[in-house]
């Protein structure tokens, strides 16, 4: 049984690690922990920088933050 353990990769001792947690957590002998994200709503980048009155140079300078997150609001 060592020597087959010397064989294992780190990531293949990972995901049976994480078997076996989850084994133990469908017989009710663990807890898991969860994790909750909040995921803001997307946000009209184009109205924001139309009201400030920057043309799209000057806003993209002044915001690089909310540039990227209209590209990735596109990519969806």
């Amino acid at each position: 049984m060592a020597k087959k353990a010397k064989l294992q990769t780190a990531r293949g001792r990972s995901i049976l690690k994480g078997l076996t947690e989850f084994r133990e957590y469908l017989e009710g002998n663990r807890k898991l922990w969860v994790y909750h994200y909040d995921v803001p709503d997307p946000i009209d980048v184009r109205a924001i920088r139309e009201r400030s009155g920057l043309g799209q140079g000057e806003f993209a300078r002044r915001n690089p933050t909310a540039v990227r997150r209209a590209l990735a609001q596109r990519v969806k």
